[in-house]
């Protein structure tokens, strides 16, 4: 079984392939839209849920609409690729609160669609690329104000550099612009299918960008050093060195205290996660490790511990968005372009300097004087 399902989304060019499929197995558009987002999804291993509730489809604001994404279109689309056997289809009956329906490639059609499409995929640029969502995670129409226009205006840039490049090693995507229940939380730029945010670190460095490496550069512990400077006070050095725990384990705790609303919602999400899962066999003495290790952080940064379990991560992933933006209108503006990866960001090797530079004046603008790159 699948740990999530990632959303069935169409946010990429079916067009030169639907003619084949409808030859083949009799698609319609919406049925060709959905193999080819299915095709682009499929490394991640995760399953694409579909809704086959006729109200999930009249909530979906105009500002968002695809015309082939409706109630009318999508079931009957799902219902004929799993008749063809193109599809593996688990359909939830209507009123299954909670869950969706979902579904995935079978084998011989993934072989298929690799062999028809290979990596060819092209990006449609976003219908709306800046997004509000409520706190289900459902699309909220918004009034548009300058600053959403501006928002606007800068990611059909970032895009179309992204679109002008030549990428290996990925599907370049488009990006979109995502804000959580209001402009002042969250607001980080995803790419359309995960692309190469959905790589390892290492998977990322094999990317090609017009033929040539490229180079990835991270800010430094960003988030604690952000919290540090919301507090007035330089972040500790080795932040997240704690005795007997291992670094990566507590700069996972650390970020999920931030984002977390209660401590013990903190806890069981720390004792839900791999790497503790990794540590203890029993769920039990996962919880008991996660509070001790909360202990410990809540120890370390007494500092900021009125941050910690306070929703505090949806605020410093709007000040993170916003450096990213400035980032890429500084490379834009040079004709470089950045495939970002909310804290860390790729470019051509060549440009790692200019890279650099930006995304230190990025800081230094927003008034983090302390922050680093590496």
């Amino acid at each position: 079984m699948f740990e999530r399902e990632i959303p069935l989304v169409f946010n990429w060019d079916h067009r030169p392939f639907w003619p084949r499929l409808q030859q083949e197995f009799g698609c319609c558009e919406a049925g060709a839209a959905t193999l080819t987002a299915l095709h682009a999804t499929k490394g991640s291993g995760k399953a694409t849920s579909y809704s086959r509730n006729k109200n999930a489809y009249g909530r979906i604001s105009m500002r968002y609409h695809n015309k082939l994404y409706t109630y009318a279109k999508i079931p009957r689309a799902a219902d004929h690729l799993a008749s063809q056997g193109l599809i593996e289809h688990h359909k939830k009956p209507s009123g299954s609160l909670g869950w969706q329906s979902w579904m995935r490639l079978t084998p011989e059609c993934s072989s298929y669609l690799d062999a028809l499409m290979g990596d060819e995929l092209m990006a449609l640029m976003p219908i709306e690329p800046v997004i509000l969502r409520d706190r289900d995670k459902k699309l909220v129409n918004y009034s548009d104000c300058p600053e959403t226009r501006i928002m606007r205006r800068k990611i059909c840039l970032f895009n179309e550099a992204i679109a002008g490049s030549n990428l290996k090693g990925c599907i370049p995507g488009s990006l979109t612009r995502i804000f959580n229940q209001t402009f002042d939380r969250g607001g980080r730029f995803y790419v359309s299918g995960g692309s190469w945010q959905c790589k390892s670190k290492l998977a990322r460095a094999q990317i090609l960008i017009d033929g040539e490496p490229v180079v990835e550069i991270d800010y430094t512990s960003l988030h604690a050093t952000l919290v540090y400077g919301n507090a007035g006070i330089r972040k500790p050095e080795n932040c997240y060195e704690i005795d007997n725990w291992p670094r990566e384990l507590v700069k996972l705790a650390f970020l999920i205290l931030l984002n977390a609303q209660t401590e013990s919602s903190a806890i069981r999400a720390i004792a839900n996660t791999a790497e503790m899962a990794a540590r203890h066999s029993d769920f039990s003495d996962a919880l008991l490790s996660s509070k001790r290790l909360v202990a410990a952080i809540k120890q370390r940064h007494q500092a900021i511990s009125r941050f910690f379990h306070s929703d505090a991560g949806a605020k410093l992933m709007r000040i993170d968005s916003d450096m990213a933006e400035i980032v890429m209108t500084k490379l834009n503006s040079q004709g470089i372009a950045a495939l970002p990866i909310h804290d860390s960001f790729l470019v051509q090797a060549k440009h790692a300097e200019n890279l650099r530079e930006a995304m230190l004046q990025a800081a230094q603008f927003k008034g983090y004087q302390f922050i680093g790159v590496i």
